[in-house]
């Protein structure tokens, strides 16, 4: 799974490297993110990296015991790990986020936050299809 983890943060980077370097040729929409999801603590990055981290400690810390329910329990904390670190690696080294992609009305959002998703999906998906009470 560390093999996961790396290609997932990788990936971010190097998507939001190669975002940087050539948004404007392809018309691409380019944001600097400074805040969290919906627009929360803009402009406080101190703050949020400290969530950030206080975050990905609580899940590196309980990864045993969160680990060790499922193969998809398993998968989804690794996604969201890596979503977390690849914008922790933005945040701490530009002071935001580069966000790039954009559906519609949807907020402008990243790879990384795609990772968080699927992350977050693979719980719900757990949850609802193997944690589901037996009915007798």
């Amino acid at each position: 799974m560390i093999a996961l983890f790396s290609i997932l943060v990788l990936l971010d980077q190097v998507a939001k490297w190669w975002v940087l370097q050539h948004a404007n040729s392809f018309g691409l929409v380019l944001a600097q993110n400074t805040g969290i999801a919906f627009g929360l603590f803009q402009d406080q990055t101190a703050v949020i990296v400290l969530i950030n981290i206080a975050f990905l400690a609580a899940i590196w810390l309980l990864r045993e015991k969160l680990f060790a329910q499922s193969r998809v329990q398993t998968l989804a904390l690794w996604f969201i790990l890596a979503g977390g670190v690849g914008n922790g690696f933005d945040r701490l080294a530009r002071g935001y986020v580069v966000d790039f992609l954009q559906l519609g009305p949807i907020p402008t959002f990243n790879i990384a936050d795609i990772w968080v998703n699927v992350g977050i999906a693979l719980f719900l998906f757990h949850f609802l299809i193997y944690d589901r009470p037996q009915r007798t």
